[in-house]
């Protein structure tokens, strides 16, 4: 069986066209909320601002949301709101995300101490719950003694618009965190701004995992030693095993640009099973990064829709 299945990879690699790449910047998802019209037409059903239920419900336990636009002491807009809404539907796979939003402190003298939250806020989570944040930090600085995401104090009439590494949230102590694996586990995100500043909108940009994704982190990993043949399976052809896995990863490549997404799958599905760390069949990669492998792997089958 293992000979049968080097068989027909080598076969294969013999009439390959070299794959030239995933055009990244189709892959990228977008998600708007709210429009970006510098905080105008606040009545536009477009400047709706939409929490989940769940969400929902905990905030205005306390307090109450707000639309978009809508501005503490300007345009009818009103204090101590939060402007709330829940992405829905984020892909399984992700390679990076961002979020950028533009903000405006209200028109009395209370954003100062106003907040930027993001949660994960469902079912099971406690109803009242509010304070089970994956994040939470300053809009703007505080005295000194604590930088906000503004970089300047946050006073009447203030603008700033923020952009985030979702994968590297800046918190006060200089390091990060991320809410990537949060994202794909949970399949929506909640983001927050408490409660005298307005939001103009809020866009959420996601790379899903492509496989220009997949082929670079295997090319890394093989140069760097975290990824090699599998000597206990083909001891005496351990780089022709790792010529072999890569360029079935060039045949999905070549499927994918062809239209045939099927085959892309089928291929995925065998280069994973000589990955994923189960007895059988044998892998034929080992290695720190194999497991890291795998899961790329997953994430690109599951936004190709394979089944």
């Amino acid at each position: 069986m293992k000979r049968g299945f080097v068989l027909i990879v080598v076969l294969l690699c013999t009439f390959l066209v070299p794959f030239s790449g995933q055009n990244e910047a189709e892959a990228e998802d977008i998600y708007l909320a709210g429009d970006e019209d510098d905080f105008a037409n606040f009545e536009a059903l477009s400047d709706v601002a939409t929490p989940s239920d769940y969400l929902r419900t905990a905030i205005e336990y306390r307090w109450y949301t707000q639309d978009f636009d809508l501005t503490a002491g300007l345009n009818g807009g009103f204090s101590n709101k939060w402007i709330a809404h829940t992405f829905y539907d984020l892909p399984l796979g992700i390679e990076s995300a961002t979020l950028e939003f533009q903000i405006k402190a209200g028109e009395d003298d209370y954003s100062g101490d106003d907040d930027f939250w993001i949660l994960f806020y469902d079912e099971d989570t406690d109803e009242f719950d509010i304070n089970k944040k994956a994040y939470r930090v300053a809009i703007g600085n505080r005295g000194g003694t604590t930088e906000g995401l503004s970089g300047d104090e946050w006073n009447r009439g203030s603008v700033a618009t923020i952009i985030l590494d979702l994968s590297a949230l800046p918190l006060p102590d200089g390091s990060t965190i991320s809410v990537i694996e949060e994202m794909e586990n949970f399949g929506f995100i909640d983001v927050i701004v408490t409660d005298d500043t307005a939001v103009d909108f809020y866009r959420l940009t996601i790379q899903p995992t492509t496989l220009d994704d997949v082929l670079d982190f295997f090319d890394d990993s093989i140069e760097n030693n975290e990824i090699a043949g599998n000597n206990r399976v083909w001891w005496w052809q351990t780089r022709f095993v790792v010529s072999i896995m890569r360029q079935t990863l060039v045949h999905v490549g070549n499927s994918i640009e062809d239209g045939r997404i099927d085959r892309a799958c089928f291929w995925l599905q065998q280069f994973y099973l000589r990955c994923d760390g189960e007895p059988w069949p044998r892998d034929v990669l080992v290695g720190p990064a194999t497991e890291d492998l795998a899961e790329m792997v997953i994430d690109l089958m599951e936004n190709l829709g394979c089944e």
